[in-house]
């Protein structure tokens, strides 16, 4: 199997769930109740994953205006809103965005030549995506990382899922985020009684594997690309092509396309783009 290197599995695989704008900053349309907390422990899991070359797959909350209409919660990453895009930090300059089709195939061999791969996630269940649950039972991956966006629901699915697919599994609570604690602190009771192992983030730094370089990481090194450049490159053409990145560049020459409100601002002056932001707070359906 070609997503294998030097005829061996993954060492290991991280998964990165829904850190989206929406959800990961004061301003968005559904803030989780923990974001001081969750976002230096995000840069720190994502700091880690970095410099030990570990391949992720991400999911993206993604809804349709009417769908999220009939349900208790505020309206949020909605597909192409601001809203829906990742953090910055979370995007890794070589990534694939795997959109949903009327087909089961996702090429199993994709961490030959990307570094992260995104499926879009519409329901509480990563799994419910036929290409994901495909991708993620093939792949053959020693051990999997789980952080991100809800530990109420999104991040206990995963994990029990991967269990029940005799899949080695391991859980950051310091970044996952929640909407309610109490709720949030059952679902880690339940992870763990059922296998998961629960790691700090001083555990993770810890945590090193064989040097064993993969492809995509060889042609990084032999011929990098600029950052933007790599990442417009790889986008798919969708509603957000240009969109999957929350950036904020709000000084001298740079252009503007931050979470400034719903304003983006370009020129050349001291501060581009101004506007206002609203979060509601609702109960939780991550």
């Amino acid at each position: 199997m070609s997503a294998r290197r030097n005829g061996g599995p993954i060492d290991c695989v991280a998964i990165d769930l829904n850190t989206q704008f929406d959800f990961c900053d004061a301003r968005g349309a559904f803030p989780i109740a923990n974001i001081r907390q969750i976002l230096p422990a995000l840069k720190a899991a994502m700091a880690w994953i970095e410099a030990h070359g570990v391949p992720v797959v991400s999911s993206l909350d993604s809804h349709r205006r009417w769908e999220i209409e009939r349900e208790c919660v505020p309206v949020h990453c909605i597909d192409g809103t601001p809203g829906q895009r990742k953090l910055g930090f979370t995007l890794m300059p070589s990534h694939k965005l795997i959109e949903g089709d009327n087909t089961l195939w996702a090429p199993i061999d994709i961490f030959d030549s990307f570094r992260q791969v995104i499926f879009r996630k519409r329901t509480r269940d990563f799994f419910a995506n036929p290409k994901a649950d495909r991708f993620l039972t093939q792949l053959p991956a020693l051990e999997y990382i789980v952080f991100g966006v809800g530990m109420e629901n999104s991040v206990k699915n995963i994990v029990l899922g991967l269990l029940a697919r005799n899949r080695r599994v391991s859980v950051i609570p310091e970044a996952c985020g929640y909407w309610h604690k109490s709720e949030a602190d059952l679902a880690l009771r339940q992870v763990e009684a059922k296998g998961a192992a629960l790691l700090t983030l001083a555990d993770l730094h810890l945590k090193t594997f064989p040097k064993r370089r993969p492809a995509w990481l060889e042609e990084d090194v032999a011929s990098p690309a600029p950052p933007d450049r790599a990442i417009r490159r790889d986008l798919p053409k969708s509603p957000i092509p240009d969109k999957l990145l929350t950036e904020k560049k709000v000084n001298g020459h740079s252009n503007g396309n931050g979470y400034n409100g719903h304003a983006n601002g370009n020129g050349h002056g001291p501060r581009n783009g101004e506007g206002h932001g609203h979060g509601t707070n609702g109960r939780s359906r991550g």
